[in-house]
């Protein structure tokens, strides 16, 4: 797989792109509320979204990670990030 993090099939890709204009916004909320951890809830209800994918979502990324890098590609067509794995 790409990156070599064989976790990550195709099958999950696949399943987070087509999810990933589900946003539950209320719930993300509710979530954030409870957890009181703005990113942890976004994990959270996108890996309710992708069942297959909950699992490698955040794959120990921090939030500072997460937040910065969500930062950077703010503005982007989501189709300048090729999400298609190879195999090695």
């Amino acid at each position: 797989m790409a990156l070599g993090v064989k976790r990550v099939t195709p099958e999950i890709i696949q399943e987070m792109v087509k999810q990933r204009d589900n946003i539950d916004w209320a719930k993300v909320r509710s979530v954030e509320s409870r957890l009181r951890h703005d990113v942890m809830a976004h994990i959270e209800v996108y890996g309710e979204a992708c069942p297959t994918a909950k699992g490698v979502i955040h794959l120990g990324a921090t939030s500072c990670y997460v937040q910065v890098g969500g930062g950077l590609c703010e503005g982007l067509p989501f189709e300048y990030f090729d999400l298609r794995t190879t195999q090695t």
